[in-house]
């Protein structure tokens, strides 16, 4: 059944919907891995198919947990939902500068990616989120 305890704000369903659509990414990446195991192993991708599974695992499941916490109003939700795009943010420079090869776009990249951490974290500090979770 779906759960409604309460109003949520429309901050809080448009953040969960950026996380559900970063968990549902990762598990996609996760699949296409796992199907496509055998073409990167022969392709020697950095960190090899095992790197994409872990990471690709790791991410959805974490987002579908996050996800699930912050609109069952978990009264550690709130930082554990920045303590994880701080891990994420890490993790996509890290994927990107080391486990990738050299990209052209870098300036197109940093300014799309530090837009959209800007629009999340406003909405993860607005005054609706933060009343949710009983932040202050």
């Amino acid at each position: 059944m779906f759960y409604l305890r309460k109003n949520r704000p429309l901050e809080l369903i448009v953040l969960n919907s950026l996380i559900l659509y970063l968990a549902l990414w990762n598990c996609l990446r996760l699949v296409q891995a796992l199907r496509s195991w055998d073409l990167l192993a022969a392709y020697q991708a950095r960190g090899g198919p095992l790197y994409l599974v872990i990471s690709g695992g790791t991410w959805a499941i974490l987002g579908f947990y996050l996800v699930w916490a912050t609109w069952r109003q978990k009264p550690w939700a709130w930082g554990a939902l920045l303590g994880s795009a701080a891990g994420y943010t890490a993790w996509v420079f890290f994927d990107r500068y080391f486990m990738q090869n050299q990209h052209n776009n870098n300036e197109f990249f940093l300014a799309g990616f530090i837009a959209g951490l800007i629009f999340f974290l406003l909405l993860h500090f607005s005054r609706s989120v933060r009343e949710f979770h009983n932040v202050r």
